[in-house]
């Protein structure tokens, strides 16, 4: 283990400490680290940005009310992506039905024009361009975006 683990350590312990006691300020500079790759991955499971900003404030809501069930087995970063998964799967399980578009109009007979078909799926907004240059987004994301 190098100094600068050796530091981050030191630094992540004193602040889950003065967390746990109930400090949200060293709450905050706890996970603030992690915010934006967190964020990044409940989009890419949600396939929002908004509903990502819900999942991930509901994970942090839910790792403060946790913080004193954090052993320290893992690392902070793993606890806080598997709360973040865990908000993302809950979000999904709450959502309707999503309604493909044959579900939408009556049977065809097979005679009639069919019209241009759907090319993009409608449900799954881009990502921030922000994220983007920083590099949270997915790796074909950045390629895109080096390439155009």
């Amino acid at each position: 283990m190098n100094a600068g683990t050796r530091d981050t350590s030191a630094r992540e312990t004193g602040l889950l400490e003065r967390a746990r006691s109930g400090d949200e300020d060293a709450f905050r500079r706890l996970v603030e680290p992690y915010r934006g790759e967190l964020h990044a991955h409940c989009d890419r499971m949600l396939g929002s940005a908004h509903d990502a900003d819900d999942a991930l404030q509901d994970a942090l809501l839910r790792a403060w009310r946790g913080l004193g069930r954090f052993e320290g087995r893992s690392s902070l970063r793993s606890w806080l992506y598997r709360i973040a998964t865990n908000a993302c799967l809950d979000l999904i399980a709450r959502r309707p039905k999503r309604v493909i578009p044959i579900d939408h109009g009556p049977a065809d007979d097979g005679g009639g024009d069919l019209g241009e078909p759907v090319t993009e799926t409608i449900w799954v907004e881009p990502y921030a361009d922000q994220a983007l240059e920083e590099g949270l987004a997915a790796p074909e994301a950045r390629y895109e975006l080096r390439e155009s």
